[in-house]
This record gives structure tokens, C-alpha cells and sequence, in this order.
């Protein structure tokens, strides 16, 4: 299964473009223009620390966005149904082929969520002026898992091309339109069902004082990267026998 799951990393399109990206993501964060420029002055020194925290966060957040490349690791474009019917008449057979897929996955994006909070650490030692993302990177990696998980469940069912993105696009209109309407629309009514004995006023000042606290981060954060494992388990439940079928039957991706 080791060669399974190598072969699924090395199949992966995106894994030059990742490399390349992460040397990027690494100068970004690691680079410090105070300790670079040596300037004493109090206004300089402010200045590129301004600088080298605009940097720092720069490349967290282009780390983050590479999450987003590792949605197809395990299924690639290039792989036909015939390739994918050899690779389950192994000793592995089709349940751990399709584990395999899984496997390289998570190990893709996990790897690449623990790169990034090592360049967060690791430019934090030597430039403690920048901000701890470590809360934020593991929300961001647990989210993308779960994303991912919904992927491999759809492309195990209906294969690459079938498929072709379009569950994430539908996905991602209905969040950007439930967005907008939170932002912009009326949800008095969600507030005087979660606060009926208090006024809206009181309600609103409530959520803002939970949502601020340490406590509510931490828990948001351990909650999510539970129930991304669980879910991520959850969807190869979901999508092996939907894989064994195009396997048995031989339809195209």
C-alpha cells in the first residue's frame, strides 16, 4: 500500500507548482527587514517591523492557499479507468487502493499544513513582533480536509471529469450568498430567536463577547480538526462503494 500511496504523490500535477510555491511562501515569512536593515531609530524601526509583518502574513496566507491545490492529490486528470482497474487487481485490491488515494491526500495536505506552521514558528523565534497564526492555520487546514472529503467522496462516485468541480463551485456561490446576506440583510429575526429574553442590542454584544474570547477560538479550533478526521474517515465510508462500482463496471472518469 506504500507504493500506492508514493505513486499517488508522484501522479500529482500540482506537486512541482507546490515545491516551487513553498520555497515562496518560506522567504515570505522568514525574511525580517529589521533585523536586515539594523536602522535604531524608534519610527524605522516600526516601519519594517510593519514591513516584515505585512511579509510574514503574506506568505501564511499563500501557504494557506496552496491547501487548495491538494484537492485532486489521488485523483488525477491523467489516470484512466484502465490504469485505475490495474492498480486494484494488486494484493491491495479495491478497498485499499481507494485507501490509498485517501491516504496521500491527507498526507499532502497535513504535510503542507505542518510546513506552514513551522515557517509560522520558526519566524516567530526570530522576530517575535509577528503575530502567532497557529489557531488560524490549523482552522484553515481542518476546513480544506473537510472540502477534501467532500472532493474524494464525489470523484470515488463519478470519477474526475464528471465531476469537474462543479459540487465546489455550487459550494462556494452559496457561501459567498450566504455571506452577503449576513453582511448586508436582515437577521434580526436569528438574533430574537437566539436571545428571546434579551434585547437585540444585548444579544449582539453577547456573540461579540463569546467569539472574542480565547476559550471559544481554542474550542472552534479542536472541534473542527475533530470533526475534519471524522468526516474525512466518514466520506471514504461514503465513497468505496461508489469507486467499486466504476471499477467492476469500467466507466471512464
Amino acid at each position: 500500500m506504500r507504493g500506492l500511496i508514493y505513486k499517488e504523490l508522484k501522479m500529482s500535477p500540482m506537486l512541482s507548482s507546490i515545491c516551487i510555491m513553498l520555497v515562496l511562501m518560506l522567504v515570505f515569512a522568514l525574511i525580517d527587514p529589521v533585523s536586515m536593515s539594523h536602522a535604531s531609530e524608534a519610527e524605522a524601526v516600526e516601519a519594517n517591523r510593519t514591513l516584515g509583518s505585512v511579509l510574514f502574513l503574506t506568505g501564511i496566507l499563500a501557504g494557506l492557499s496552496m491547501g487548495l491545490m491538494t484537492e485532486s492529490v489521488g485523483f488525477p486528470m491523467t489516470e484512466t479507468i484502465h490504469q485505475a482497474r490495474f492498480y486494484t487487481t494488486t494484493p491491495a485490491g479495491i478497498s485499499k487502493a481507494l485507501a490509498a488515494k485517501y491516504a496521500a491526500n491527507f498526507i499532502a495536505t497535513a504535510g503542507l499544513g505542518v510546513i506552514v506552521e513551522a515557517a509560522n514558528l520558526t519566524a516567530r523565534h526570530f522576530a517575535p513582533y509577528k503575530p502567532d497564526l497557529t489557531g488560524l492555520i490549523v482552522f484553515c487546514f481542518s476546513v480544506l480536509i473537510i472540502n477534501n472529503a467532500k472532493t474524494l467522496a464525489t470523484f470515488s462516485w463519478f470519477g474526475f471529469s464528471k465531476t469537474n468541480n462543479a459540487v465546489g463551485v455550487f459550494v462556494f456561490i452559496l457561501f459567498a450568498a450566504s455571506l452577503l446576506y449576513f453582511l448586508f440583510g436582515d437577521i434580526s429575526f436569528i438574533i430574537d430567536m437566539m436571545f428571546a429574553d434579551k434585547k437585540q442590542g444585548d444579544g449582539l454584544e453577547l456573540i461579540r463577547s463569546i467569539t472574542s474570547s480565547g476559550l471559544f477560538r481554542t474550542m472552534s479550533v479542536v472541534i473542527t480538526s475533530a470533526a475534519a478526521l471524522i468526516l474525512f474517515v466518514l466520506s471514504y465510508c461514503i465513497g468505496l462503494p461508489g469507486y467499486r462500482r466504476r471499477i467492476e463496471n469500467g466507466e471512464e472518469e
